[in-house]
């Protein structure tokens, strides 16, 4: 028999798998834990924290500006993946409202993400939307 069987194939396919595997989550993995991350550090209402993803590492904002703040709703209207998979745009409207007002806003971010090889993370190149 000169070709493989399809018992091979299906051994070479799973070892393959395997291998990928065992060296690591790969960027799409990775990038799909830091963005529910940092949807999470929002709507949790610890947003000084969503400083550790930020590319340029800064002072965290000042916890006085959102104090109040509440994070209801996250919803990403696009997301554009670069080719070469090392930069990513995405679109996220989110609704909030401010604890002393009875009144729910919506505002829309753009942000940024690029993969950062040396440290083998994703970081948020933008700013923090402006909360008013």
């Amino acid at each position: 028999m000169g070709s493989m069987s399809y018992r091979g194939i299906l051994l070479l396919l799973v070892g393959v798998l395997l291998t990928a595997c065992a060296a690591g989550p790969d960027r799409k993995v990775l990038l799909d834990d830091t963005l529910r991350g940092y949807e999470r550090t929002l709507r949790w209402d610890d947003i000084p924290k969503t400083a550790q993803f930020q590319r340029e590492a800064g002072e965290a904002p000042d916890r006085s500006e959102f104090r109040g703040l509440r994070v209801t709703g996250y919803r990403v209207l696009n997301r554009t993946m670069e080719p070469d998979q090392t930069a990513l745009t995405q679109t996220v409207e989110l609704t909030y409202f401010r604890e002393d007002e009875a009144v729910e806003r919506t505002v829309t971010d753009t942000q940024r993400w690029a993969y950062d090889p040396e440290r083998k993370a994703w970081l948020l190149e933008t700013p923090l939307p402006r909360f008013r």
